[in-house]
């Protein structure tokens, strides 16, 4: 009988904890600041802006604002903003790729970019934006880029 209690407690101490830890979900990681941008949008050099992982901005001091994601199902993972100075607005880059546009970005034009993306892996964004052209580059951990420009659609 004392084998039986001592084998059966064995089990239980290797199973309990087993099932446990494969039902208890993990937690997902807080939302984070993931940088500070100057204001690119109206080049005033007076704010500028705070962007979090889960899409949050904040605006800083006469920085324009043009909101923050606000999606039914809430992501954590932003990981670049890039403005978009000459239509006014912004874009939020996810790790996987996704572009989440915010503002008047492009304004009359469509961003166009590769037709195949990384479905992971992406770390941040560069701005292309100059007198005579508006977008950035995607910028995967491997040290690949996509670049993604505002173009009319014919």
């Amino acid at each position: 009988m004392k084998k039986i209690l001592v084998s059966l407690a064995v089990i239980l101490a290797v199973v309990v904890p087993m099932a446990a830890s494969a039902s208890t979900p993990k937690a997902a990681p807080k939302p984070h600041i993931i940088g500070t941008w100057p204001d690119d949008v109206t080049f005033n050099g007076d704010g500028g802006y705070v962007v979090w992982s889960n899409g949050r901005v904040q605006a800083l001091s006469h920085a324009p604002s043009y909101g923050s994601l606000r999606l039914k199902k809430p992501v954590n993972n932003i990981v670049g903003f890039e403005a978009d100075p000459m239509s006014g607005g912004y874009w939020l880059i996810a790790a996987n790729a996704t572009i989440y546009s915010l503002g008047s970005t492009c304004q009359d034009q469509t961003l166009v970019g590769p037709k195949i993306v990384p479905k992971k892996g992406v770390v941040g964004a560069v701005n292309l934006a100059d007198s005579s052209n508006e977008g950035f580059e995607m910028v995967t951990s491997l040290g690949r880029t996509y670049s993604f420009s505002c173009q009319f659609s014919y």
